[in-house]
């Protein structure tokens, strides 16, 4: 039962604090995180930062993602809890505002060439951390990964076969019941940018390996160490293409968008559709629901192709 049915308040906004509430809490189940603030603030409110950083790369709007908080602060005061929202809480919700107010899909696509570039700052920077950097960002943009299905994949979730890797999809924004669905990326030709390659070295940094593969894919950093035993967390992925895009010196083609977690995404996407490849195709690869928003994605890669005022004038 939601506890914040406080005289005045209207059903509808009740009914929707409550689906928040139960979005929240099942987050937080199948992190391992507890929900409600107790003797641990500061951890609580890395719980938050995450969920809400969480809803943006689901594709929530700002206004939802605000209401979400709003809903989980109105939880703890009827529960007579401290409340979560603190001056870091508050801030990155006002960060959310600033970059997603209109569209949240408005990222620089992270293009082949970009790619290219970003393999030759990764052989001037080698280790292991640029071993994991390099499968994530080709797992991710070959797969057009979205940041949240990156850092969920365990070991056992990939099999290399002849032709490429089969990656288990276990849950994502379009697989609310988690039936999950197999995922095919093609061998490169270029082995600089062969998601295989780069995989099948990954796992000879991330050894010893269990048997049955239950242990998680990517694991996070601090600095230039790798903390084996930590699943990466999904805000880490922000900083690894930050990284990046500053040693290979990337210039997005739209110098209004900036390079994120989504770059690898709309990256596959965008050429993809200026390779000609069919749209039904590329829209079942990349696993949108919804054909308005993948046409999107169309018209940024392609702007003037079968543009009705071509040759008006």
């Amino acid at each position: 039962m939601f506890e914040v049915q406080e005289k005045g308040t209207p059903k509808n906004t009740v009914r929707a604090y409550t689906g928040d509430w139960k979005a929240f809490t099942a987050w937080c189940r199948a992190w391992e995180r507890e929900p409600l603030c107790g003797d641990s603030p500061e951890e609580h409110e890395q719980t938050l930062v995450l969920y809400l950083t969480y809803m943006v790369d689901e594709g929530y709007k700002a206004t939802t993602i605000d209401r979400a908080l709003t809903g989980i602060v109105a939880q703890h005061k009827g529960q007579g809890r401290r409340n979560p929202r603190s001056a870091l809480v508050a801030d990155h919700m006002a960060k959310i505002r600033r970059v997603i107010g209109v569209e949240l899909d408005q990222a620089a696509p992270l293009l082949v060439s970009d790619l290219e570039k970003v393999s030759a700052a990764m052989k001037a920077h080698p280790g292991k951390v640029t071993d994991r950097d390099r499968a994530a960002l080709l797992i991710g943009w070959a797969g057009a990964l979205r940041r949240s299905e990156l850092a969920a994949l365990d070991r056992r979730d990939m099999q290399v076969r002849k032709l490429g890797l089969i990656v288990r999809l276990r849950g994502s924004k379009t697989d609310q019941e988690r039936r999950g669905l197999d995922l095919s990326l093609p061998r490169a030709k270029n082995a600089e940018l062969c998601p295989v390659l780069a995989y099948e070295r990954w796992l000879e940094v991330r050894a010893p390996l269990s048997i049955d593969g239950s242990e998680h894919l990517f694991c996070r950093s601090h600095r230039s160490l790798l903390l084996m035993e930590e699943r990466i967390p999904e805000w880490q992925f922000e900083k690894i293409i930050a990284r990046w895009v500053r040693l290979a010196k990337l210039e997005p083609e739209d110098p209004e968008l900036g390079f994120s977690p989504h770059s690898l995404r709309a990256g596959f996407i965008t050429e993809a559709v200026r390779a000609g490849r069919v749209g039904e195709s590329v829209m079942g690869h990349s696993r949108h629901r919804s054909h308005k928003v993948f046409m999107g994605y169309v018209r940024r890669a392609v702007p003037f192709e079968h543009h009705p005022g071509e040759g008006l004038l």
